[in-house]
């Protein structure tokens, strides 16, 4: 989640406003200068944001060899089976 907040007026210095992130159950609140300051080091470090892996490529590999693999496994299964009720 990422979304601007009001502050509640609680510390009359404070920022008016703050950015809300909440990253897998941790809540984060960044001044805007904060935020601009990251995204300027994000650009000038792309080599340290992770990759993407999830790509059409890599989705279409992953279901070929799932469903190769389980498609194999239900042959064997099926093999077996058949030689021990002595039907082959």
């Amino acid at each position: 989640m990422f979304k601007q907040v009001k502050n509640k007026g609680r510390y009359k210095s404070a920022q008016s406003h703050y950015w809300y992130i909440n990253d897998r159950g941790v809540n984060y609140l960044f001044t805007h200068s904060a935020l601009v300051e990251a995204e300027k080091r994000a650009l000038k470090n792309p080599e340290d944001i992770p990759a993407n892996s999830n790509t059409k490529k890599d989705r279409f590999m992953n279901g070929f060899v799932s469903g190769f693999v389980v498609g194999g496994i239900i042959a064997i299964a099926t093999f077996v089976l058949l030689c021990k009720f002595h039907v082959i």
